[in-house]
Order: structure tokens, then sequence, then C-alpha cells
């Protein structure tokens, strides 16, 4: 499965830093506003081509759409906490439904990846 991860911030970073063993991923874009914070993420990772960064600007849909595309990702992943990303939850759905995607199948594939997640960050429930 091809990602496109908005935002590597510490929650992004977490999941990309689970993920990255999991067989299941292909390819997860790190993309953020901050490009140096992509590409400190990306050090981390230690795999440039399993994780290319992107300079991104999560309230611009037209960009998220474009960078999506030139990845021919499966699935976009909300990695931001911030109001002007709404346009990405409305336009996800969206594009899962266009790629045939349900919500079941998402949950099943991502449901313990986001469980290691909520566990790390201790303030959501598990």
């Amino acid at each position: 499965m091809k990602v496109l991860l908005v935002g590597v911030g510490g929650v992004g970073e977490a999941i990309a830093a689970i993920a990255r063993h999991q067989s299941w991923v292909e390819q997860i874009v790190l993309s953020d506003y901050s490009l140096e914070r992509a590409k400190e993420v990306q050090t981390k990772l230690d795999d440039p081509q399993r994780f290319p960064v992107e300079w991104i600007d999560a309230s611009q849909q037209s960009l998220i759409e474009d960078i999506a595309r030139k990845y021919n990702v499966d699935l976009i992943m909300n990695a931001c906490d911030h109001p002007s990303t709404s346009d990405i939850r409305s336009g996800l759905s969206l594009w899962l439904h266009l790629y045939g995607f349900s919500h079941d199948s998402l949950r099943a594939a991502f449901g313990e990846t986001l469980r290691i997640v909520r566990r790390q960050i201790g303030r959501l429930p598990v």
C-alpha cells in the first residue's frame, strides 16, 4: 500500500516509524509544511526511496490531490492538528470510494498501527 502522510510532527513521525516495519507498506510519502522536518524524519527512517518527502500546505486540497496522484497513493492519512485540514477529511471519503476501499478494510489494515500510536501518545483511548 502507498500512503500520503500529511504532517510529520510527533504523531506523523510515530505513524511512519511504526508502519515502516509492516510488510504491507510499500511507500509512505512524508509531507509537511516544513520540508526540513520531513527530511529529518526521512533521515531517521533511513530509507529515502520508501519514504520520499514533499512540501505540502494541508489547507490546499488541490496540492494534496496532486501529490497523491504523483505517487499513485492508495491512502491519504491526515496527521495534522490544524483546523484548515477539514478538507482532507472530506476529500478522503471520496478518494477511498474512487479507489474501492471500504472503511472496514482500512480499519483492518491500520487497526494495529493505530492502537500502537494511540498507546504511544497516551491521550487517545485504545
